[in-house]
């Protein structure tokens, strides 16, 4: 294993595939922090727990209850933003992968 991908096992995400393209998360919080909206306001909008959102966005995926409700929750904040939630939903775990034959 190498040192980045044993560092993102103990931080509880996955090692980027590229490391230039922003996480789901980070895409979230600069989509938040464009509205000028602080993490407990978009949480309250959600009725979700803040602590829920900030997992979220800090791409600490193992506090939430379960991938589904990641993308869930992303798609939901992507919507309240009115954000486009395709790039973030292809970001986190259980995103549909193209398979040879559609090519």
């Amino acid at each position: 294993m190498t040192d980045q991908a044993s560092d993102a096992a103990v931080q509880g995400g996955a090692p980027a595939s590229n490391p230039a393209q922003p996480t789901a998360g980070q895409l979230l919080r600069e989509a938040r922090e464009m509205h000028g909206l602080h993490l407990e306001v978009v949480a309250a909008a959600l009725k979700v727990p803040v602590q829920k959102l900030a997992a979220l966005e800090a791409d600490d995926l193992a506090l939430l209850p379960d991938p589904v409700f990641a993308r869930a929750l992303a798609a939901s904040v992507c919507r309240a933003l009115r954000v486009d939630p395709a790039p973030v939903l292809a970001r986190l775990p259980g995103a549909p992968r193209a398979s040879l034959a559609e090519s």
